[in-house]
C-alpha cells in the first residue's frame, strides 16, 4: 500500500500537485479521497467500479481547478447550467471541472454514465471493504499453496499490500513454466 499521506506532504512542501490514480484500488479498498491529500484524484471506472470502458472520473476542490490553466475557450467551458438558456457571453471559464468540458468529443461515452452510476450504486451497496476481505482472502489462499520455489513480492499481511498478491520466480524457465501450468489448469488471463 502506499503511504499517501507522506508523499502529499512531501509535494505540498515542493509546490508539486499531486495526481493519483486510484483505479487499481477504488472500490475494492475502502477510502476517503479526501483525507489522501491528493491535489486531483482520477479513476479508470470499468475495473473495480465495474462500469463501462471508456468511463472514468477526475476530482478535486475548487482551489486546485482555478490554479490550473483552462482549456481551449469554448461555449461549455463557461459553465452552461441550462441548455435552454445558455450564458455565451460570460466573464469567462467556469472555476471547476467544466472549464475542460468538450462535450462533442466525449458525447458517445454519454450513454454509459448511467451505467456507471448503477455500477457504483452496487459497489458500495456491496461494500468496497467486503470486497477488499474476499480479494485478500484469495491472495492469503493464493500465497499458501505456493508451490516450492516461488517468492513472495507482494507483503504478506493484508494491511501492507494493495488488492493483488504477487509472486517471484528465480529465473525465466520457472516463470515459463507458471504460466505454461496456469494455462493448462485454465487460470483466469492465461489463455488455454
Amino acid at each position: 500500500m502506499l503511504d499517501v499521506s507522506s508523499l502529499a506532504a512531501a509535494c505540498k512542501r515542493n509546490g508539486t500537485l499531486l495526481v493519483l490514480d486510484v483505479s487499481q484500488s477504488c472500490g475494492a479498498i475502502p477510502m476517503n479521497v479526501r483525507s489522501l491529500g491528493a491535489d486531483f484524484i482520477v479513476c479508470a471506472g470499468y475495473k473495480y467500479l465495474l462500469s463501462p470502458w471508456g468511463q472514468a472520473s477526475c476530482g478535486r476542490g475548487r482551489k486546485t481547478w482555478i490554479s490550473l490553466r483552462p482549456g481551449p475557450y469554448n461555449w461549455l467551458s463557461q459553465g452552461v447550467e441550462s441548455f435552454a438558456a445558455p450564458q455565451l457571453c460570460g466573464s469567462g471559464t467556469c472555476a471547476n471541472a467544466e472549464r475542460w468540458d468538450s462535450a462533442e468529443a466525449a458525447s458517445i461515452y454519454n450513454f454509459n454514465l448511467t451505467v456507471m452510476e448503477a455500477s457504483a450504486k452496487f459497489v458500495l451497496d456491496a461494500g468496497p471493504a467486503l470486497i477488499r476481505d474476499h480479494n485478500q482472502a484469495l491472495i492469503d489462499y493464493f500465497f499458501e499453496r505456493l508451490p516450492e520455489g516461488y517468492r513472495l513480492a507482494s507483503p504478506r499481511q493484508a494491511s501492507q499490500r494493495g488488492v493483488f498478491g504477487c509472486i517471484e520466480v528465480g529465473s525465466r524457465g520457472d516463470t515459463e513454466s507458471l504460466y505454461q501450468n496456469a494455462a493448462r489448469r485454465a487460470v483466469r488471463g492465461c489463455p488455454p
